[in-house]
């Protein structure tokens, strides 16, 4: 995003990633959750559990905005918890990180995306926690 243009899309060749951006949160997501013990808790994409919660996500905004001294990156998603036991619905929020870069580079931005997403899964997990 150039900020001087914002509603202007450009393309650009992911080499660093190998699969969409969808894809590669939700693996990323998955492990996260396995690292901190909280996947036994989320019902898988398959449904077959006996999970406790079931999640599901939407990305808002997944983007580098370019800055005159450098850029951010702005990682923005709806994450939807809900209890796999009840027809009840779930609660839903809004999670986001925004990391600066010092550099217009791409390892630094793929970085900065990661650190973002870091930043989020904290949150979920920690509302995760406070629901059980």
């Amino acid at each position: 995003v150039d900020p001087a243009h914002p509603n202007e899309l450009k393309q650009y060749h992911y080499r660093h990633w190998v699969d969409s951006p969808e894809k590669l949160i939700q693996a990323s997501l998955v492990s996260y959750l396995g690292k901190t013990g909280t996947a036994a808790y989320i019902e898988s994409a398959d449904g077959e559990s006996s999970a406790e919660y079931r999640i599901k996500g939407k990305i808002i905004h997944f983007e580098r905005v370019m800055e005159s001294g450098g850029s951010k990156i702005v990682v923005k998603m709806e994450i939807g918890i809900e209890a796999t036991s009840s027809n009840k619905p779930g609660k839903t929020k809004i999670y986001q990180a925004v990391i600066p870069t010092s550099s217009k580079s791409m390892d630094e931005t793929v970085a900065a995306f990661g650190e973002a997403l870091k930043l989020i899964y904290q949150s979920l997990v920690e509302d995760i926690c406070a629901e059980k």
